[in-house]
């Protein structure tokens, strides 16, 4: 099952937003790192960290923002599918952005955006390394990464647009990963999320989403009391409590709060999913990267695999430095700590952890 503790780069989101009221703005693969070690008691443990805060932006500046939109990203040529020249345009990272920043280069950026940023990196991977529908189709896996994620065009009016079959994917639902395990938690996550994207779009097409609920930090109670009390249909007050709005704006917010308006929905989804047992993940399959098997690769594609293959290698010598060392009658990785970061790319297969 999920460890509980990538429940962290979550819940440093949320407190990012809630104590410092900053955005992120920029979430990606690449900006989500697993930190694998190893405990007192020889037990593997994995952190999740939210990295790569550069495009981060104070909640109230977008109210004097002349530009509130998509956040810019200093991007090299080796991420961008555009010239040199245009590489200081490109917005945050294309791939993961929301359907509605895509379409609306001048749209604000809100919560929502990131939340639904969270959904579209966790279908990525999930494309890259579980079975689906489209395992084995290599030509009709390509089609849809760049039906979904990729595709976009220049608007006379608004400049470089996309997200046109993200958009309705998300209006009307859409699993668009598609798990041949259909009855595991995280087929059911992420139809779920699928849902809750949908209820966020259908309420706010094609009015702006609302900024009205924002929510304290978690309290200290513990990882498995807060996953608990998240997976329930209405979770106790004493978890999340509402706060008013933070705004400098004299015009009133008129506009009904969505499920996007909160970390609360895709929180509960996901603690649903890290609560199922093991044996509802069995029959989860894993595979290998699949995008390695496309003819065609995006630079954000190449860059994964090179990055996964990269870390492959890494892991692999330091299995053999740590068998070199118990050989020679040193302590083994068991009886003593190890730590490293690694990308999600890298770490991208959700990884079961036993817990304690």
């Amino acid at each position: 099952m999920f460890d509980i503790h990538l429940t962290a780069l979550y819940v440093a989101h949320e407190q990012a937003y809630t104590l410092k009221k900053y955005l992120h703005r920029d979430l990606s693969n690449n900006n989500i790192l697993l930190w694998f070690f190893t405990d007192s008691h020889g037990k593997v443990q994995v952190i999740g960290i939210l990295n790569d805060w550069d495009l981060c932006k104070a909640i109230e500046d977008f109210v004097t923002a002349s530009r509130p939109g998509r956040s810019v990203s200093r991007l090299s040529p080796y991420d961008s599918p555009l010239p040199l020249f245009m590489c200081d345009l490109v917005q945050g990272t294309w791939q993961f952005m929301s359907a509605r920043l895509l379409r609306n280069p001048g749209k604000k950026h809100k919560l929502a955006d990131d939340l639904e940023a969270f959904v579209h990196v966790l279908c990525w991977m999930c494309l890259r390394f579980y079975k689906h529908i489209l395992t084995g189709y290599h030509t009709g896996l390509l089609s849809h990464i760049i039906s979904i994620f990729e595709t976009r065009e220049e608007h006379a009016q608004k400049g470089q647009v996309g997200g046109g079959a993200k958009y309705h994917a998300m209006l009307q639902g859409q699993d668009v990963v598609g798990l041949t395990a259909e009855e595991t938690p995280l087929a059911k996550l992420l139809k779920e999320l699928s849902t809750i994207c949908r209820d966020h779009y259908q309420a706010t097409e094609p009015k702006a989403e609302s900024e009205k609920d924002q929510l304290r930090p978690l309290d200290k109670t513990g990882y498995m009391s807060i996953l608990r009390a998240l997976a329930k249909p209405s979770a106790p007050s004493n978890v999340h409590d509402e706060q008013p709005p933070v705004s400098n704006s004299s015009t009133p917010d008129t506009e009904q709060p969505t499920r996007l308006s909160s970390h609360r929905d895709v929180m509960s989804a996901f603690a649903r999913a890290m609560l199922a047992g093991d044996e509802e993940w069995r029959p989860l399959v894993k595979t290998g990267d699949q995008f390695d098997n496309l003819d065609h690769k995006s630079a954000m594609m190449q860059r994964n695999a090179e990055r996964s293959a990269a870390s492959d290698r890494a892991s692999a010598s330091s299995k053999r430095s740590l068998e070199e060392e118990d050989a020679e009658g040193r302590p083994g990785p068991s009886k003593r700590s190890r730590s490293g970061f690694s990308g999600a790319v890298a770490s991208s297969e959700l990884e079961a952890v036993d817990e304690e």
